[in-house]
């Protein structure tokens, strides 16, 4: 048997996520504030059998668009800045500060990174310092 006649015999598996068919369904509950474990319950009910893992997965893959910490209406319009945010007052903040302000698609570690970072910073203006002659700065 050569290749062409196998592959009219055989069809090609295609692994595709059976959460495929739920994607539009699973958006609006993301939207709506529900966690991935309440997710994976609704699809259980469903006849749907996932972890929440595996909930999670999907809606990074394939959902891209649903983050948890927004509210529904910042999730139907994506990239509106409220005029608040638009006019503020960077000050004397240098560049990095500017480009993290403007900034607003930041993953959670790098938010933990920027965080730490700042904490670091702020700790290290708040030190007490000295040369060695003793003057303090």
């Amino acid at each position: 048997m050569d290749v062409d006649d196998y592959a009219r015999e055989i069809k090609p598996h295609h692994k595709r996520s059976k959460l495929l068919a739920f994607k539009e369904q699973i958006r609006a509950l993301k939207q709506k504030g529900f966690s991935d474990m309440q997710v994976r319950d609704w699809l259980a009910q469903n006849g749907v059998q996932v972890s929440r893992e595996n909930v999670r997965k999907f809606i990074k893959r394939h959902l891209v668009d649903v983050d948890e910490n927004k509210t529904e209406d910042e999730q139907q319009s994506p990239g509106k800045i409220g005029q608040a945010e638009k006019r503020t007052d960077l000050g004397s903040a240098d560049k990095a500060d500017a480009k993290q302000i403007a900034n607003t698609k930041e993953s959670p570690a790098e938010r933990l990174r920027r965080l730490a970072q700042e904490q670091r910073d702020e700790a290290d203006s708040k030190r007490f310092s000295h040369d060695k002659t003793g003057n303090n700065h």
